[in-house]
């Protein structure tokens, strides 16, 4: 075939064939757009993937510190004071949990109590409404305690050059006064919460305070 034949023959092309060959060229244009986006997307989720990841991630530091791990609760005792009494489930309303654990790690269980109490002037304002549950083991080797206040900050009694910790996205701080005793105090609901341990080593002190947070949340 000459040139001038060729040229000839395709000028006699069926315009429905050239159709059908642009929309097939414009199909696979597409998907290739469309494997670019989802590539795109994918990225894009890797990326808000590693950020929460990141937000999310532990970090821990403990501070050694020489204070008693108890805290020291100012009582008002004066003749304007006034004691109220709560059962367990009032507590629970008054902190506006549901429940607590009814036990914490592998040997921990909560001691029976019965008595909590708020101390309120007589206007009924709350002077102090810091109260505390006690875990135990069957020996009683290893003690911890939950407490919880709203009246007070009870990480006020930290001062100096402490370091926080991040524990499933809480701020707090983390303690030991000896390879022992560790402590943990944080907020949570609004509500000011510390841990205390005694007989437990490190790694299961942090676990039950992720064990409790998970509890509450």
């Amino acid at each position: 075939m000459s040139a001038k034949e060729f040229y000839q023959a395709i000028g006699h092309i069926d315009d429905e064939l050239i159709q059908a060959a642009n929309e097939a060229y414009g199909s696979q244009r597409n998907v290739q757009v469309l494997y670019r986006i989802a590539g795109i997307a994918a990225c894009f989720c890797l990326i808000c993937g590693g950020i929460l990841f990141g937000l999310q991630k532990d970090t821990l530091y403990i501070n050694e510190i020489s204070i008693p791990m108890t805290s020291k609760v100012i009582v008002p005792a004066d003749e304007n004071t006034k004691i109220v009494p709560m059962t367990y489930q009032e507590l629970l309303a008054y902190y506006g949990m549901e429940q607590l654990p009814d036990a914490l790690g592998e040997e921990l269980t909560r001691a029976d109590q019965s008595y909590f109490v708020l101390y309120q002037d007589q206007a009924g304002t709350i002077l102090c409404d810091t109260n505390s549950l006690y875990y135990n083991s069957n020996d009683s080797s290893k003690t911890l305690s939950l407490t919880f206040a709203k009246a007070e900050n009870l990480s006020d009694a930290f001062h100096g050059d402490i370091k926080r910790s991040k524990i499933d996205g809480i701020s707090m701080i983390l303690a030991s006064a000896d390879q022992s005793a560790y402590l943990a105090s944080f907020r949570l609901h609004d509500i000011s919460v510390k841990i205390t341990s005694y007989g437990l080593d490190e790694e299961a002190f942090i676990n039950i305070v992720k064990e409790f947070i998970r509890f509450v949340k």
